[in-house]
């Protein structure tokens, strides 16, 4: 006949096999979640095509280590640390970190960004200036939309 008896409390459990003698472990009594951050980007942040990839950026603490998740990758945790660039499609994006312990216990963080990966549209309007048969050509150049700037003009 087998007879076995185990107890279990707070911080540690016991169990007696049919030899009688008792057996002690030590457990992880855990319930605390890991405390989690996003730092990068902020909510209601504006990003463009030119800021692509979007840096991902935080903290996480948990006295018994923690397993990091962005959407669907795992991601490496250096001390308390976190950073990873993303590629977020156009439109507004929530970007979702999750945390996990040992013992289960999640932590989830979101923030909710703005992506415009549309390119600037514009016009060209041209003239020539002068007297008939001039070689002088007037350029001008402006975007439609008000989060794009000309930067650079090549002439040649």
């Amino acid at each position: 006949m087998l007879l076995a008896i185990s107890a279990v409390d707070a911080r540690h459990s016991w169990s007696v096999g049919d030899s009688g003698t008792i057996i002690t472990t030590s457990a992880l009594a855990d319930n605390q979640a890991p405390a989690l951050t996003i730092d990068q980007p902020i909510t209601g942040g504006h990003f463009t095509i030119a800021d692509q990839p979007v840096l991902i950026s935080g903290t996480i603490n948990d006295e018994n280590g923690a397993i990091l998740k962005i959407g669907t990758n795992y991601l490496p945790v250096s001390g308390n640390t976190y950073s990873w660039l993303l590629n977020l499609p156009n439109g507004e994006q929530t970007i979702r970190v999750q945390a996990s312990d040992a013992a289960g216990n999640i932590s989830v963080k979101e923030t909710t960004v703005e992506v415009e990966m549309n390119l600037p549209t514009g016009e060209m309007q041209y003239y020539l200036s002068g007297t008939s048969g001039a070689s002088n050509l007037n350029l001008s150049f402006s975007p439609n939309d008000t989060s794009s700037k000309i930067e650079t003009y090549i002439v040649g």
